[in-house]
């Protein structure tokens, strides 16, 4: 999975942006990777 991780070239706007959401967005995919793996197990029993 590609991290969030701010880059030389943003403005500081897009950095902060990037520094407040990158944790919420990294966690939430790592539920949605969890929900999916579940559902996948799910489906082959």
């Amino acid at each position: 999975m590609k991290l969030l991780t701010p880059s030389r070239t943003m403005s500081s706007s897009e950095r902060e942006a990037c520094e407040r959401y990158a944790p919420i967005l990294q966690s939430a995919a790592a539920a949605i990777s969890e929900d999916l793996d579940r559902l996948s197990n799910s489906f082959a029993t």
